[in-house]
Formats: structure tokens, C-alpha cells, sequence
């Protein structure tokens, strides 16, 4: 789930509360409509910050790469290294 703050003026900036990013979550947490939101999805995938969740096209979801690993690592109490973050 996503939800919108304000760090400048007209600008959002979006509080994520879990480890999934959706485009739903993301349009309405921004005001924003799907097609931006998903071309700033794919564009973040492309340069390998987020990855997909699924293969399906439909109710897709990202995570941010190796966030899932860093943490069950900190879960796991696997002292937690620079080179993770």
C-alpha cells in the first residue's frame, strides 16, 4: 500500500507501507493516472531498481531488487552488509 506526502510544493512523494509496489496503489497514493504510472514502473524496471512479482500482465506488482532478501537477512538476524543495500 502506498500513500501520499508532501515534501515540496506540487511534488508528491510516496510512502510505501509494504514490500509491493502496484500500479493502483501508486496512481492513487499520486493523483497520478495508470499510463504514467506504469511507464515510470517499467522505466524503474528497465534500469533494474524494481523487478517484477509475477509474469502475469495483469494485477502486476514490483518490489525493489533484493528487498525481499535484505529482509529476511535482518529477519534472520544475518548482520546486514553495505554491499546488500
Amino acid at each position: 500500500m502506498a500513500s501520499k506526502a508532501t515534501t515540496e510544493p506540487g511534488e508528491p512523494c510516496v510512502m510505501i507501507s509494504g514490500s509491493a509496489l502496484s500500479c493502483r496503489d501508486l496512481a492513487a497514493a499520486t493523483g497520478r493516472s495508470k499510463g504514467p504510472v506504469y511507464e515510470a514502473l517499467s522505466q524503474l524496471q528497465e534500469a533494474g531498481v524494481l523487478v517484477p512479482l509475477s509474469t502475469s500482465r495483469r494485477n502486476q506488482s514490483w518490489e525493489a531488487d533484493g528487498l525481499l532478501d535484505l529482509m529476511e537477512e535482518f529477519e534472520a538476524g544475518t548482520p546486514v552488509r553495505a554491499q546488500n543495500l
